[in-house]
This record gives structure tokens, C-alpha cells and sequence, in this order.
């Protein structure tokens, strides 16, 4: 039997929820979401769930030779040598989170490091901010870097768990691709930070910064708008109003707050 986190989401279009960072009503909800008080260490789940979770971040023509890494009880495993460059794991930077994700050599070099050690703190019970401190520490001491050069890491699995502080509960966030943009912030980029399919935000903001685009789904008016030819002189401009034309896209936006949270997490700032 599957854990919860590890089952595909349903969507419900029944409940309300005001989410302040908006200021709007989404009618979008998970069926997997749930109050996560009591969770202090991730699950540990199967071998063969957890690698084909791992493997569903990279696109499908890098999984049979990218690297490997599994959970344990202990932290993560590594399983399997990259034979490509790019290197995937269930990132876990809450006892709740699974973040399937694949990173090219210049992010397994310098971020993928962190999220070890984040994991292995985990498994061990620690609290979240107590690794951010130790986080800050090791970044302050030269043991955690930024990435040295332009890079991508993968996040293309629809099944992506993430917690979200302001609500206590776990959601799904859709896929995307994110490059490496160490201490930019949305306004450097000119963003608005929502998330939006398409367009550019800033994630987890600080030395371990990722610039995210989310995917627009095939067919929706964000894909449509996105990839038709334009007009001489006119200028493009993407759908707003989510990948569900019927429940719009609360994963997104309800996501950009938890995502600046673990970055001062990540930095040892107070939240």
C-alpha cells in the first residue's frame, strides 16, 4: 500500500480557501493535503517507488543513465553513478516534502551536497530550524557554494509534494524547469513572483536561488499564447489564469510563499 505522499493527487473544486498572498478565493484543493504537526522525519519508502519517483523529474531521454539517490532511514543513498552529467533525487527539505529532481553536473556539484545533508538531518528528526542554522554555517564557511556557472535542474514529475507553511497542509505544485540564480530576486528579473506558466520567478531566494519556469499545460490558453507566432510589433503575453480552466492554478501561487520561507531557512534568517 502506497503512503499518502506517494499517491497521484485528485483535484476537489468544492472547498474555499482565502490565501493572503493573493488576496484572492482558489477553489482548488488536493485530496492529499493534511495536517502535518506531528511529522518530524521523512518516510522512508520503497526501493523501487522511491527510484521511479527520482527518475520521473528528468526528461525522459536522461533517466536511464543519470545518477541516482534513495532515501534511507539513515539519509540518502547513493545507488548509481551519473553516465551523463545529471544526477536525480527526491529532494526532502521538509519531513513532508518530495521534490523529485534532477540536476546537471554544476548543480550535483554544489547544491545537491546541501540537499544531502539536509536529508540526512531530517532522518535524524531535526528540527527545520535547526538545519537552516547549521545550513547558514556551512555556507558561511566555504563548505556550501554557489553554483559557479549557468545551469538547469529538472522538476517534470507530476508528482511534486510540497508544504505549505500558511496552511499547514501538503499540496502539489506542477512541473518545471528551474536554473541557477544565486541571490536574484523577482525584481531583478522583473517578475512578479507568481508563479505563473510561462514566465520567470525566483525560488527559494539566496545563495542556492533558482530561476523556475512552469510548464504550461498542453493546450491550455498559457501554452497556446506562449508558443504561436506573434505579429510584427506585438508583444507576448501570457495566460493568467492557471492550467485548470475550471479550478485556475492555486498550486502555483499558494506555492511562492512557502518557497521564500525555506529560503531564509536556507540563509539561518528567522521566519
Amino acid at each position: 500500500m502506497r503512503h499518502p505522499l506517494y499517491s497521484k493527487p485528485k483535484r476537489s473544486c468544492n472547498a474555499r480557501f482565502t490565501f493572503p498572498l493573493v488576496a484572492a478565493f482558489f477553489t482548488c484543493t488536493l485530496a492529499v493535503a493534511q495536517d502535518v504537526t506531528d511529522s518530524k522525519s521523512p518516510a522512508v519508502p520503497a526501493l523501487e517507488e522511491e527510484t521511479r519517483l527520482a527518475l520521473s523529474a528528468a526528461p525522459e531521454h536522461l533517466r536511464a543513465k543519470a545518477g541516482l539517490y534513495v532515501f534511507t532511514a539513515e539519509g540518502f543513498k547513493k545507488i548509481r553513478d551519473s553516465q551523463n552529467g545529471f544526477t536525480c533525487i527526491v529532494n526532502r527539505d521538509h519531513p513532508l516534502n518530495l521534490k523529485p529532481t534532477c540536476y546537471d553536473e554544476e548543480g550535483a556539484a554544489t547544491i545537491l551536497p546541501k540537499v544531502l545533508f539536509v536529508g540526512k538531518e531530517l532522518a535524524k528528526g531535526e528540527p527545520i530550524e535547526k538545519i537552516g542554522e547549521a545550513v547558514a554555517k556551512k555556507f558561511q564557511a566555504g563548505e556550501f557554494v554557489s553554483p559557479r556557472r549557468p545551469g538547469v535542474a529538472y522538476m517534470l514529475s507530476n508528482e511534486i509534494r510540497n508544504f505549505n507553511p500558511r496552511t499547514g497542509r501538503v499540496g502539489s505544485f506542477p512541473p518545471h524547469v528551474m536554473f541557477y540564480a544565486p541571490n536574484l530576486t523577482n525584481a531583478d528579473i522583473g517578475s512578479d513572483g507568481s508563479f505563473s506558466p510561462g514566465m520567470p520567478s525566483i525560488a527559494y531566494p539566496g545563495p542556492h536561488a533558482f530561476m523556475v519556469v512552469v510548464l504550461p499545460k498542453a493546450g491550455s490558453p498559457a501554452a497556446f499564447k506562449a508558443t504561436r507566432p506573434l505579429a510584427p510589433g506585438s508583444a507576448l503575453v501570457l495566460d493568467r489564469s492557471g492550467t485548470d480552466p475550471k479550478c485556475g492554478n492555486p498550486e502555483t501561487r499558494n506555492t511562492a510563499n512557502s518557497m521564500n520561507r525555506l529560503g531564509k531557512v536556507g540563509r539561518g534568517e528567522r521566519i
